[in-house]
């Protein structure tokens, strides 16, 4: 079976494109958004329906359940119940929140 390579192209406003190869079969297309700042977009092709997902909007969504999480907590607080429990005191949220996920 052949490697897959990145495609590039370029849009009719001078915008450069790259789409990697699929990885788990989503698509991660890259771009530079007109106020210069780097930009990826997921896309997962799934039979005749397409999905496309800001992989920006995942870490936001990522980090704003984690600062929730610790909303009333002391710092005191905290390191009180990773001492007394040994877990961490956050918890990883990698594999709870990924692309293709809705939050209702």
């Amino acid at each position: 079976m052949p490697k897959l390579r990145e495609i590039t192209f370029v849009l009719n406003d001078g915008t450069d494109v790259f789409i990697d190869p699929p990885k788990d079969g989503i698509y991660h297309i890259r771009y530079i958004m007109p106020n210069g700042l780097p930009n990826v977009v997921l896309w997962k092709k799934d039979g005749n329906n397409d999905a496309f997902f800001d992989a920006n909007a995942i870490e936001v969504a990522r980090f704003s359940l984690l600062l929730k999480l610790i909303e009333n907590e002391s710092a005191v607080g905290l390191r009180e119940y990773v001492d007394r429990s040994g877990a961490r005191a956050l918890p990883e949220l990698d594999g709870a929140l990924r692309a293709g996920n809705s939050l209702v």
